[in-house]
């Protein structure tokens, strides 16, 4: 299966993927192939409780045990299944015709998945799951973007160890990376200089490899993945995230960067962060012993690559969010194989898969309520990570409502600034530092994707009007960008929502953060016009009459609110930018504080009875 077998012996003509899934019983269902490896077939398929992952090794002989493998890969379960940021594989099945290793679908891998600050968050994790395997003395033996797993909320699961996997491969062969590593097909090396060998420089490993070739016991082991060759690849992985999905190496690049003849500090060069490119250069260095381990990576990044609060707080906090409810794959009976064992899917983790039981009642709360509920609980020790250096101290505002009607007629006194009700803290809106708006994305971005990935999914009306709490108390540590983007799309998500109670909420916390807005980017310039006003106007229309009420309380606010988006939207075509985005161009990293000469702005505007926020 691993260390005897290549794509060279490997000539067994196999029949159609479907028909292998089969074995495992009726209650597992092919639904498509995965990738293009020639030593393990990847296909999804459908499970009464959701989408499995299963690999399949087809048998170049029907005598061939891979009993070996299958201890193997049960010890390391063992061994990784307490660790937060790793997800391996959970069951195991071997018949006549094959082997099948399985785990649950997650949707996403790094190398689907590439954002903007979570960059960050996502390297510290894959840190974090490499380091407690070592202290297992497990190695992985295959980092790669493709085994890198994220959820929706940028969770990271380290997946597929593979101890099966050769641990050395001959240099004037290429074919054998190709069959074992390549199974993406990009020609993508992640692979350590130090595990290519040949014959005259290295002999020993010439003669061990030979050696196991004429040996009919499978399941020995060429060598052992050393943690340096791990921080290769890790190293590369990292580097292809913050190269915006650029693979470091290609398998030719690899043996010229061998050589010493290919210099990667081109390339680095588009990070723009030097520490990350000088975490990357020590993770990548040529010689193994100048790699640092994975626990010294992390103790000399505190602080400077990796901000304090992954380490004294959201690290800790995100992973107990996870393990809120147990999957439902733990309490239902496995799929029969065609030997009469089961195969085993324990999935308490990760548990984003799988439809709820088909009896439980809409009105119960599902996972997604208790994730939504222990945040907005919890908001008040969550907030303190998010900006610590900022001052908190809430500002006295001199209020000055601007309308188009009459100013002795304030109908919005009740509606705006909308009161935040979260536990233990001042339901008033405070500005940071006198901006209502953070300069740059922080840690408040990993709590909002676990904010947003849950709203959609959660039952009660109760938890979505707590989430839009929490998005408003929240809205201050993030960028104006950030809150157009990946904001206001769920508010206004929710105002289409079933509950009246609901949309009523929706709305005034959509004024509430359109207002908190100072500054747009060339790609919301039209978001009035073309989002915003067709989204909110069947409002006017609403069955119930506290939604109707709620809609004419806000309209003047919406309008004046709509004709200063209007006015930066003219500040930024006056300056050309407009033009620039419509021609493709990347403004994600300006700031376009020009946009301010629209109209001079401040926190008075947020409030129209209250003398403070």
């Amino acid at each position: 299966m691993g260390n005897t077998h290549s794509g060279s012996t490997f000539t067994r003509t196999t029949s159609a993927i479907d028909s292998f899934v089969t074995e495992l019983g009726p209650d597992v269902v092919y639904e498509k192939s995965i990738g293009n490896s020639r030593f393990l077939k990847t296909v999804k398929c459908k499970h009464r409780n959701g989408h499995l992952v299963i690999k399949i090794f087809i048998k170049p002989d029907p005598g061939l045990s891979l009993r070996n493998y299958t201890r193997r890969l049960k010890l390391d379960k063992e061994a990784l299944i307490d660790i937060p940021n790793v997800y391996n594989y959970q069951g195991f099945a071997e018949t006549e015709k094959a082997g099948y290793i399985i785990r649950q679908w997650i949707a996403s891998n790094l190398y689907d998945r590439i954002s903007t600050i979570e960059k960050k968050w996502i390297a510290f994790q894959l840190l974090n799951a490499l380091r407690d395997a070592r202290n297992r003395n497990i190695s992985h033996g295959d980092i790669k973007s493709e085994n890198i797993l994220v959820t929706s909320w940028n969770w990271v699961y380290v997946t597929d160890f593979a101890s099966y996997k050769p641990a050395y491969l001959p240099l004037d062969d290429p074919s054998d990376f190709s069959f074992y590593f390549d199974t993406s097909g990009r020609r993508t090396c992640y692979v350590a200089p130090e595990r290519f060998y040949t014959q005259d420089t290295n002999p020993e490993i010439s003669a061990k490899k030979s050696k196991l070739a004429q040996e009919e016991t499978l399941g020995k082991r060429d060598g052992k993945v050393t943690e340096s060759m791990d921080c290769f690849s890790a190293g590369c992985v990292i580097a292809e995230l913050f190269l915006e999905g650029a693979p470091l190496f290609t398998l030719s690049q690899l043996y010229k960067y061998r050589e010493g003849e290919f210099n990667v500090d081109a390339q680095l060069s588009a990070i723009e962060d030097v520490s990350i490119r000088n975490l990357i250069k020590q993770m990548i260095h040529l010689e193994p012993s100048n790699r640092p381990t994975f626990d010294t990576l992390l103790h000399t990044s505190r602080g400077n690559v990796f901000p304090e609060a992954f380490y004294s707080f959201l690290h800790n906090y995100v992973s107990t969010i996870n393990d809120i409810a147990p999957s439902s794959y733990a309490n239902t009976p496995a799929p029969a194989t065609p030997s009469g064992s089961t195969v085993s899917v324990q999935t308490a983790r990760p548990s984003v898969a799988g439809p709820s039981a088909a009896t439980d009642s809409e009105s119960r709360p599902n996972d997604s309520d208790h994730r939504l509920e222990r945040l907005w609980e919890d908001y008040e020790s969550i907030e303190p990570y998010l900006a610590p250096e900022a001052d908190e101290t809430a500002m006295e505002v001199n209020v000055e409502y601007v309308s188009t009607v009459s100013a002795q007629y304030k109908p919005l006194q009740d509606v705006i600034p909308v009161e935040v009700h979260i536990p233990n803290r001042d339901s008033r809106l405070k500005p940071l530092g006198g901006r209502f708006s953070a300069l740059e994305d922080g840690p408040a971005l990993i709590i909002l994707a676990l904010l947003t990935a849950n709203i959609r999914n959660c039952r009660l009306p109760s938890s979505k009007v707590r989430t839009l709490d929490v998005f408003l108390a929240l809205s201050r540590h993030l960028t104006d960008e950030a809150k157009l983007d990946r904001m206001v799309p769920y508010i206004v998500d929710l105002l289409h929502d079933d509950s009246a109670l609901v949309r009523s909420a929706a709305l005034r916390t959509l004024l509430q953060v359109l207002v908190l807005v100072s500054v747009i980017t060339p790609s919301n310039v039209a978001i009035f016009s073309e989002y915003i006003i067709p989204n909110i106007k069947h409002l006017i229309q609403d069955p119930e009459v506290s939604v109707r009420c709620t809609y004419a309380q806000c309209i003047v606010q919406l309008a004046d609110t709509a004709v200063r988006y209007l006015e930066m939207g003219q500040a930024l075509k006056a300056h050309g930018a407009f033009n620039l985005a419509a021609e493709g161009h990347d403004h994600d990293n300006a700031h376009y504080e020009h946009a301010r000469a629209a109209k001079p702005y401040s926190g008075s505007s947020i409030c129209a009875s209250h003398g403070s926020i």
